[in-house]
């Protein structure tokens, strides 16, 4: 799942039952007139987990269209983690007939338990003002690890998605799955499309509530170069020198890392130097911001086509605001004068109290361990993947540390693949282990916790391994990971624990956070979330009481 995706609104899922060459979502029709689709949807995200009937161990290529469009108006640049200890690798192509290869999966000579998930985010799906852009996170076990921008040389509104293997057919088995993003969480005035001519955004009052602030965007600066950096502001503080980042990023061919202790860039976007209609997709988090005792931190992907047609940027950011207080407003900034938007572009902010199935919140005195016992809560059966968000520090007396995961009481039978930035160094590695993610630790600067977010595709089949795909970053030791994980048994997960990778000792320290959400349709869903009785009637089906909710009113 890409990080930090608000709620989403389920359409349709396709299950094959049998060998199949392509998969089309939804099956009929399009995408707006599909009978689960709410009005005013915006963003388009599709997951799929798939293996093919090519008979390799290696990974394959999956090729995604829109439209039925197969005319060469695709470009891409991705940024993959493959193998141990090497560079990361990183691939541009344009004018394709597909977004050839933006994500990958794995063949049929692997384990019949084995299938691979991916995430797909088309925002501003539906605008008709300028090309398409998109995003993805992929990842393939041990094998590869892989980050993506897509462009589409049209300004149709998207009205269907086509996967392909890049070669044979989709093993039966595969899962594909289509929504929107849940518009119900959008904040008050947290939706800014520049009309008329460039402007600036206003800074958005964020609510006060438990969770993450999503926001996504769709951007084309004014400044006259060909891409810009992408600016966050908390706060309405635009200081650089209250800001730290590390980042990771593929350019045509070439991959790199970088951290600045006096910087808030997420990531890039196009400007006007750029050829036209084109503008940046990103995604970004702002984790626990609400919780005011420790130091914001933000995660962000996004990319853009750069200079004509000779490459892209496909970039992670983590940033830190170096300000211990509740973040209460945000907005995305140009960083060269004159700081303002094109027309078309737009920016959406979401305050997201999630499908929270449980938040933990460490106490005094620290923890060392935290464990989600999935039978002790209440699952929708309509809730497919699970994602784990943490913003967490550890009492161990280094720079920074690393989460271990066991999964129903084991700890065994796991591999993984890493791409990651470390300072100015980039670097990717396989290991057979159960290491998921790095936070800060206790010779770190003081309140800095860094955040991360797992997600765990289709938790509970018995037929499949389980696939774990996770992002986190801290700026303690400027580490920014991305990282792919199998955990090579096909029992339902039933419980999830975290500890330190090193220390049995160790301990979260007061102020960590842990949150289990649901992904997956809960209309129908009854019981109690978040304190609010019947929770489906607030997820979407009834629109009365979604105020008291979100802390804003309902449009």
């Amino acid at each position: 799942m890409l990080p930090g995706l608000p709620p989403l609104v389920h359409l349709e899922t396709k299950t094959l039952d049998s060998d199949t060459s392509a998969v089309t979502l939804p099956a009929s029709g399009t995408i707006a007139g599909h009978a689960n689709f709410p009005a005013g949807s915006k963003h388009v995200v599709c997951i799929w987990q798939t293996r093919s009937t090519t008979a390799t161990t290696s990974d394959q290529g999956t090729n995604i269209t829109v439209n039925g469009d197969t005319g060469a108006k695709y470009d891409l640049q991705r940024l993959d983690g493959a193998s141990d200890s090497a560079t990361p690798a990183a691939f541009w192509e344009s004018g394709t007939t597909s977004w050839s290869n933006l994500a990958a999966h794995t063949g049929d000579s692997q384990d019949a338990e084995f299938f691979s998930p991916t995430s797909l985010l088309i925002p501003h799906a539906f605008g008709t003002d300028n090309f398409t852009a998109a995003i993805s996170v992929n990842g393939i076990g041990d094998q590869r690890v892989r980050m993506g921008m897509g462009q589409w040389e049209d300004t149709a509104a998207i009205t269907s998605v086509t996967i392909t293997p890049s070669s044979d057919n989709w093993k039966a088995g595969s899962t594909f799955s289509l929504y929107v993003v849940d518009e119900e969480y959008l904040v008050s005035s947290g939706e800014q499309i520049i009309t008329g001519s460039a402007a600036a955004f206003s800074d958005v009052s964020v609510p006060s509530q438990v969770g993450d602030i999503s926001i996504i965007s769709y951007l084309r600066s004014s400044s006259t170069g060909v891409n810009e950096a992408l600016m966050i502001d908390l706060n309405a503080d635009a200081n650089n020198a209250n800001y730290s980042r590390q980042y990771l990023y593929g350019a045509a061919s070439s991959a790199a890392a970088g951290n600045d202790t006096t910087d808030r860039q997420i990531g890039g976007t196009m400007a006007t130097g750029a050829d036209a209609n084109h503008f940046s997709p990103a995604l970004t988090t702002v984790n626990a911001f609400n919780y005011g005792a420790n130091d914001p931190h933000v995660l962000a992907l996004g990319g853009n086509r750069s200079v004509s047609v000779s490459d892209g940027i496909a970039i992670i950011g983590s940033v830190r605001r170096n300000n211990v207080e509740a973040v209460t407003s945000v907005n995305l900034t140009a960083n060269t004068s004159p700081n303002t938007w094109e027309i078309g572009s737009g920016m959406w902010v979401y305050a997201v109290p999630k499908i929270l199935l449980q938040r933990q919140e460490i106490g005094a005195g620290g923890a060392t361990s935290v464990t989600f016992t999935l039978g002790d809560l209440t699952i929708p059966t309509t809730v497919k993947h699970l994602r784990l968000n943490y913003y967490a520090r550890s009492d161990r007396s280094y720079t920074a540390t690393n989460l271990d995961i066991e999964l129903n009481s084991s700890a065994a039978d796991f591999d993984r693949q890493d791409v990651t930035g470390s300072a100015s160094s980039p670097s990717a590695a396989q290991a057979a282990d159960n290491l998921i993610g790095e936070i800060p630790a206790d010779s770190a600067t003081a309140n800095e916790f860094g955040g991360g977010t797992i997600l765990f595709a289709d938790y509970s089949s018995t037929s499949k391994h389980k696939h774990l795909l996770n992002l986190s970053g801290h700026t303690g030791s400027n580490v920014l990971t991305s990282r792919s994980m199998r955990w090579a048994q096909t029992a339902a997960i039933a419980t999830i624990v975290l500890k330190d990778t090193h220390d049995t000792g160790a301990k979260f320290l007061q102020g960590s956070v842990f949150e289990l959400e649901g992904i997956g349709d809960i209309l129908g869903w009854s019981g109690t979330v978040m304190g609010i009785d019947d929770p489906g009637k607030v997820m979407g089906v009834e629109k009365a009481n979604i105020g008291k909710v979100m802390g804003v009113e309902s449009s």
